[in-house]
């Protein structure tokens, strides 16, 4: 396994890059295997609150889907989640695997 540790500003600016590249309007948030928000660009809620979008996700996963996209409602609002659950790496299966 390996662990890495960046600052936590570090990894703001990564995805502020990125979402900037979408729109000002993209969430990104980074939930652990229960949905726990680990990271939100938001900066909110972390390791305290569940994804608002995490039953969702979570029903998709339960299917067997690793990565996708889901058109749902949120707050009256059509919304699109793209997910990816972790896939590991060589002989690492993942969080996921655990």
């Amino acid at each position: 396994m390996v662990v890495s540790r960046m600052p936590v500003e570090e990894l703001h600016d990564i995805v502020s890059a990125a979402s900037n590249l979408a729109q000002d309007y993209t969430r990104i948030d980074l939930v652990n295997k229960d949905g726990l928000l680990i990271y939100s660009k938001d900066n909110k809620g972390l390791l305290t609150d569940i994804s608002a979008d995490w039953e969702v996700v979570k029903s998709a996963l339960a299917s067997g889907s690793k990565t996708g996209s889901i058109r749902h409602s949120f707050m009256e609002e059509e919304e699109i989640t793209t997910f990816a659950r972790e896939a590991g790496h060589f002989d690492f299966a993942g969080m996921a695997g655990r």
